[in-house]
């Protein structure tokens, strides 16, 4: 049905957004503070070059089934990234960031307040 196929669509669309903000943000501990921008700079460079692909891709399978084969090839590549996602964030992102920040623990802060009075004898100009 075509409406299964819309909402499927709809379903990958919205985990596309959500997964690729996630993994964005994880990005940042797999590099040096200092090498940050190339890894991003590489990221982009393959989401541009994902979006010039895709399509190209996506039409071609068209010719074998126009509805089945782009979606079982997008559903494949999810699942693709969700083993290796699921495998490799444990192995390779997590220890990293708990390097650099630390096990999340509890805290208390204690607020000072601070006043400045405002001599009466001082022109201001």
């Amino acid at each position: 049905s075509l409406l299964i196929v819309y909402c499927t669509f709809a379903a990958i669309v919205t985990s596309l957004g959500v997964i690729n903000t996630i993994l964005t943000a994880d990005t940042s501990y797999l590099a040096p503070s200092d090498e940050i921008g190339s890894l991003f700079g590489i990221l982009g460079a393959v989401e541009s070059g994902s979006g010039m692909l895709g399509p190209l891709i996506g039409g071609s399978l068209t010719y074998i089934s126009p509805v089945q084969a782009p979606l079982m090839a997008v559903v494949g590549l999810y699942v693709l990234v969700f083993v290796l996602v699921g495998y490799g964030y444990e192995r390779f992102v997590l220890p990293k960031s708990e390097q650099d920040t630390g096990p999340i623990k509890a805290s208390t802060t204690t607020t000072k307040s601070v006043s400045l009075e405002l001599g009466t004898d001082k022109k201001i100009e």
